[in-house]
């Protein structure tokens, strides 16, 4: 899983893996817009998604492909937005990942050397940027929301209301909540809808 190459790589190198746990859960923090949010329109806004992923700054292509499918299913399920590669009003969503990679190796090497019987929690923090261009038109405004994604390590415990799972699962609802946080800003304001900046 892309999102959390750094603590996996970590585990991998110190042959840590076989004992080793890890289930992660989105930032119940963040503030998640749910489907019946949404305002009812008579038919969805086709839209062109463009998605890059990076981490620290650095363009990932494989992780980019799979962001953009990740995408354009969770503006699917909103009503609001519709995947349309044909469309000439286009989406562009980048992902930055920025891991904290001097907690993952602390909290790696801690659960591996007590064979998962110790752990901690683990945080990879997510910036995205969407953007909205009319046909025609310059790049709209940008639309900039901050999550993140917690791993915990071990035998470390979730924090109450948290539902940990495979990590892939849990990257899915985090672009979820951002997605949809997105198409609620999308509505409630003119400017986004219109493509201005």
């Amino acid at each position: 899983m892309k999102s959390i190459a750094p603590l996996a790589a970590l585990l991998l190198a110190a042959g840590l893996t076989a004992c080793v746990s890890m289930k992660s859960y989105p930032d119940p923090a963040f503030q998640v817009v749910q489907v019946k949010d949404f305002k009812p329109v008579a038919a969805p806004q086709p839209v062109q998604v463009v998605a890059e992923f990076k981490r620290d700054g650095e363009l990932r292509p494989e992780a980019s492909a799979r962001l953009k499918a990740r995408v354009e299913r969770a503006l699917a399920q909103t009503g609001v937005l519709r995947p349309d590669d044909s469309s000439g009003t286009r989406l562009k969503v980048t992902a930055n990942n920025l891991p904290d990679r001097g907690d993952s190796f602390g909290v790696s090497i801690k659960a591996g050397l007590s064979m998962g019987l110790s752990g901690g929690e683990v945080v990879d923090h997510y910036d995205f940027d969407f953007v909205l261009t009319r046909p025609g038109g310059q790049p709209g405004k940008d639309v900039f929301l901050r999550h993140a994604l917690k791993s915990l390590v071990g035998s470390a415990d979730a924090p109450l209301g948290a539902k940990p799972e495979d990590p892939a699962r849990a990257f899915d609802r985090l672009v979820q909540d951002v997605v949809f946080a997105y198409v609620k800003r999308y509505q409630d304001d003119a400017a986004i809808q219109a493509g201005l900046q």
